[in-house]
């Protein structure tokens, strides 16, 4: 529970200011070093992209692949958020393309096209094989005209791309072979480790120019909720589908310069199979002091007039030892508050 205790000093001060102005932060965390140095910041720095243009009702939903006018551009869709007719929240789960017009998504969860650790990984590695919700999911999927034609377009795509010469794409794509080619290679857009969690609006409501970007800033704290929400839902199932996942990373990269290929607002999530160095560093930390997310973050961020904002429930201050400007926050509850979320199948993950 974060509160107040007493300061025991982090074994390196995260905030250091020297005379001439320049600032040295440590994350106490995981170890990262970032220097501020004065002027630094007065360099010159190109801007490149696209002219701005204008958006209409033609042009809104369909401006990349993650658009909501694009449904048949990701991996099939293991689940989304709608808004029911009574205003209460509902995850349906494993849609084929007949189905993807019944519902509005306010999010959708699909499998990430290019994914880290690869399904494949999963399967040679340790002898995985999808649960029997996936396999349902793909079944049924495969079990209609459109989604055999959807994924075989997916995996054509794919294969191009890594260079696989056209002939050999053409014979896997034959009529003779595409049932098997797409039952063969199409088990990672159903059964991997790697997801995407996409929202619905690629710009803000109202939008009448391409450079107005929908970000998770935009969002109202209802809808936001609901994202975590979902996002939470979806890690929860990544661990409960594979019992060799030991950690899921949930990132969210938002515009080119923060490292995103596709600049509409999605968080992505990825199962891999160790904690990796820095998390297995700082479990060793909470091991030996597990009041230290008190000490080192909310408390010194107390003492440095670091918070930003504080309510009943959370705290937000300026985050230190980050290569970028970084707002953290931090819950103040002891328990975790249940998503109340219908489910429209909750079945057993075996």
């Amino acid at each position: 529970m974060i509160g107040h205790s007493p300061m025991n000093p982090a074994p390196v001060p995260p905030l250091t200011t020297l005379p001439d102005g320049t600032i040295k932060q440590v994350n106490p965390f995981s170890g990262t070093e970032v220097w501020t140095v004065p002027g630094r910041a007065h360099r010159p720095v190109p801007h490149h992209g696209p002219a701005a243009f204008a958006i209409t009702e033609d042009n809104r939903d369909t401006q990349t692949d993650f658009g909501i006018g694009n449904k048949l551009k990701t991996t099939p869709e293991k689940a989304r958020l709608v808004i029911d007719d009574n205003g209460e929240p509902r995850i349906i789960r494993g849609l084929t393309v007949s189905q993807l017009e019944q519902t509005d998504p306010l999010f959708r969860r699909v499998a990430n096209l290019y994914e880290i650790l690869t399904y494949n990984y999963w399967t040679v590695n340790y002898g995985h094989r999808m649960d029997a919700t996936a396999a349902r999911h793909m079944a049924e999927y495969l079990a209609e005209d459109a989604g055999v034609e959807h994924i075989a377009g997916l995996l054509r795509t794919k294969m191009e791309r890594a260079g696989v010469p056209a002939e050999e794409i053409e014979d896997a794509f034959s009529d003779e072979k595409t049932f098997q080619t797409v039952h063969e290679k199409g088990g990672a857009f159903f059964g991997g480790g790697h997801d995407v969690i996409l929202a619905r609006d690629h710009y803000i409501p109202g939008a009448t120019s391409s450079d107005q970007l929908c970000g998770s800033g935009d969002l109202g704290w209802e809808t936001h909720r609901l994202y975590i929400a979902f996002t939470v839902d979806a890690m929860d199932r990544l661990y409960r589908a594979n019992p060799y996942v030991r950690y899921v990373a949930a990132f969210q990269n938002w515009l080119a310069p923060a490292g995103a290929s596709v600049e509409h607002l999605h968080k992505q999530l990825v199962a891999i199979d160790e904690h990796g160095l820095q998390n297995e560093t700082e479990i060793a930390q909470v091991r030996s002091n597990p009041n230290m997310y008190n000490e080192w973050a909310v408390d010194y961020a107390g003492h440095h007039n670091l918070i930003f904002a504080e309510n009943d429930h959370a705290i937000a201050f300026a985050g230190f030892g980050h290569r970028g400007p970084t707002l953290e926050v931090f819950s103040k509850s002891a328990t975790t508050e249940p998503w109340l979320m219908k489910d429209e199948e909750r079945d057993a993950v075996s």
